[in-house]
């Protein structure tokens, strides 16, 4: 639902800035949800942390309900040069995409799913959110286990990786949207995670480590925001509801056995080093299938 509005609300050339305000919120939560509720844990268990959660879960509701509509022309606030503006853009963009007017879902499908660069796409977006979520998963084990630092220590690095992260996706959102180009974005986004984590996972000095690991993780927030964007150029406007789905789930379907499969990692290795190798791989796939769309000139 993200991708369609931001494709109503949004000209092409500003939606990797929009897609970059919505993502930072990817950052911001764990970085402020880890020290916070490593907090909570230590000092009342972990049953009122059900409790924090069940209540935060309100405020986008609220939020949702009464500020947003789906189109720029339903909402009171926006005066008639943002509409004006706004309703060009999409317009010279909706004639761009005529020929590829689709009806129905079998038609809207058919758009984009025969189109390999959707897959390649995907499949990048797979290895983020695997990245991500088994990164999420193991962080803080990896920290206090591996690496010995304690629980304050520990919810204090296991945030730092998300507000560098909220950094890159603002920064480098905004630089692909002047570029013009979103592609390189995020096969750059990939090479950094791999170099980070793998450097990490090497480095003697646990610092150092906690520093390079965050480092990777700020690195694949880069290609967060120019992922979508690339999404909604390549699918068609009346579909992109429909593509954002299928790669959103696939891709999250597929990489919630991440934490699964780093764990299987460690236990065969013997040693965490095994499991942040997996994910250096998949950083390296994401990286040759956008290198990939960045040698078409996307």
């Amino acid at each position: 639902m993200q991708s369609t509005f931001v494709k109503n609300w949004f000209p092409p050339h500003e939606r990797g800035k929009a897609n970059a305000v919505w993502l930072i919120g990817l950052m911001v939560g764990p970085a402020i949800a880890m020290p916070f509720f490593t907090w909570i844990v230590s000092t009342w268990g972990w049953r009122p942390s059900f409790f924090v959660l069940a209540a935060m879960g309100l405020v986008p509701l609220f939020l949702l309900w009464f500020y947003v509509t789906d189109h720029p022309r339903q909402h009171k606030r926006v005066n008639q040069a943002e509409l004006e503006y706004i309703e060009r853009a999409l317009k010279a963009e909706a004639e761009e995409e005529a020929c590829l007017k689709t009806e129905t879902l079998a038609e809207r499908l058919k758009s984009f799913a025969l189109n390999y660069r959707f897959w390649l796409l995907t499949i990048n977006y797979f290895c983020i959110a695997s990245v991500w979520w088994g990164m999420m998963a193991w962080l803080p084990s990896y920290l206090k286990a591996a690496r010995g630092f304690s629980w304050a220590q520990m919810g204090a690095f296991s945030s730092l990786p998300y507000i560098l992260g909220a950094v890159s996706i603002l920064f480098f959102g905004h630089l692909a949207d002047k570029l013009g180009r979103r592609a390189p974005f995020v096969a750059v986004a990939h090479l950094g995670s791999a170099l980070g984590i793998y450097f990490g996972a090497m480095a003697p000095d646990n610092m150092t480590a906690a520093l390079m690991i965050s480092a990777g993780i700020a690195s694949i927030a880069i290609g967060l925001p120019s992922s979508w964007a690339i999404l909604q150029r390549i699918v068609p406007g009346k579909a992109v509801g429909a593509g954002a789905g299928m790669m959103n789930g696939v891709a999250n379907g597929g990489s919630a056995f991440s934490p699964v499969l780093i764990g299987f990692f460690i236990a065969w290795t013997g040693s965490y080093v095994g499991g942040l190798m997996f994910l250096v791989g998949l950083a390296v796939v994401g990286c040759l299938c956008m290198t990939v769309l960045t040698l078409q000139k996307y």
